[in-house]
């Protein structure tokens, strides 16, 4: 099969493509690949972060639910005071997950509708007083280092969880994660933090595949038919 190379360049705009020939003198052929490469690898680092947001989230509603004495949190928004700015935000999705979790709404749904941003909200600061009541219920294979404050450990963890947000954003956003030299060290980190919450839901994840590619970088991908 014939590719008409300029037609994908235009779909997807000279642009776009430039920031995944890095400046380098490449053909379009070469380009379409490291293209369509990023996209392959893009696919496996989602499919895990996949696996650790529904880890965490019910993980740290589960925690909450127990440590409140309830089973509709956050749908009942305890311990979210309203009249903190810094909440304004968070109680917004919580209630726009509320109204797209049905009639009547069920926590279950509300949670699940919860961005993992808004998730990775409930361990920051302002609720360390939570938080360090919960570490273990939360991370219950996290390793407490007890000559550190235990909020200091919550927010250790919370800028691990951030940093993979914020590559889970750029796979979001199309952004040639390929050309980023941590990209190995992050994804493992997904599976460090995955650890922390559950040991046996790494079985959901197949790194066989992100490993090759990695391995075997763009030059690897067949371009025909794509």
């Amino acid at each position: 099969m014939t590719v008409n190379y300029q037609l994908l360049i235009n779909g997807l705009s000279q642009e776009r493509l430039n920031t995944y020939s890095n400046h380098q003198t490449l053909g379009q052929k070469e380009t379409i690949q490291a293209y369509k490469y990023n996209v392959l690898l893009s696919a496996e680092v989602f499919k895990a972060i996949s696996v650790l947001e529904v880890a965490l989230r019910n993980s740290i509603s589960q925690a909450w639910n127990a440590k409140l004495n309830c089973s509709d949190w956050p749908m009942n928004k305890k311990e979210i005071d309203p009249t903190s700015n810094k909440n304004a935000d968070l109680i917004k999705s919580i209630d726009e997950a509320i109204k797209d979790a049905g009639h009547p709404p069920k926590n279950p749904k509300v949670i699940a509708n919860l961005s993992f941003g808004k998730w990775l909200q409930f361990l920051q600061p302002r609720f360390a007083k939570i938080n360090n009541s919960i570490l273990e219920k939360v991370f219950p294979n996290y390793k407490i280092d007890y000559t550190k404050l235990r909020s200091q450990q919550v927010q250790d963890i919370y800028r691990q969880f951030e940093a993979i947000k914020i590559l889970r954003n750029r796979v979001a956003h199309h952004e040639p994660i390929f050309k980023d030299k941590n990209l190995n060290d992050k994804f493992e980190s997904i599976f460090e933090c995955l650890n922390w919450i559950n040991s046996e839901m790494h079985i959901l994840i197949d790194r066989s595949e992100f490993d090759r590619l990695l391995k075997e970088g763009p030059s690897s991908v067949i371009v025909n038919g794509f």
